[in-house]
């Protein structure tokens, strides 16, 4: 009996590390997410200086992409950092229609880049505040 109990503290001991494992590694791969979605933010503002809109335009939707993913394997994540992802999607999806709309009408030069580079600024400020957190409750 004594070894029974002793077997079966040990298998759930081993279980709880486990899931430990599984959640910080889930918390690094985020934080790995968040930098390259930082970074793709930092080369969208760099696109729109120099008007390379199409490219521009892919990035968006990878920049989309990514925060979805980092979005639905978070689920450590809180609520006020799902606000921020679910901000910043709607950010880029607006972004990506308001250049979307000015190539289809052939005005690319109306876009106003000091208002898309703004907006992506305080996106980027906010994803990396969220980012910091996870990576401290990651250490």
């Amino acid at each position: 009996m004594y070894t029974l109990l002793r077997t079966k503290s040990a298998a759930e001991a081993a279980k709880r590390a486990a899931v430990e494992v599984r959640n910080r590694l889930n918390r690094v791969n985020t934080v790995a997410d968040f930098a390259e979605v930082l970074a793709m933010i930092e080369e969208i503002k760099r696109l729109h200086r120099v008007k390379a809109w199409e490219i521009s335009l892919d990035r968006y939707s990878v920049v989309r992409r990514l925060l979805v993913s980092v979005q639905e394997s978070s689920p450590s994540i809180s609520e006020v950092q799902r606000a921020v992802l679910a901000g910043a999607i709607e950010q880029f999806r607006t972004m990506e229609q308001t250049v979307e709309r000015a190539r289809s009408r052939n005005v690319e030069d109306d876009i106003d880049l000091a208002r898309l580079n703004k907006t992506a600024a305080r996106v980027l400020d906010d994803l990396n505040s969220v980012m910091i957190s996870i990576r401290q409750a990651a250490d």
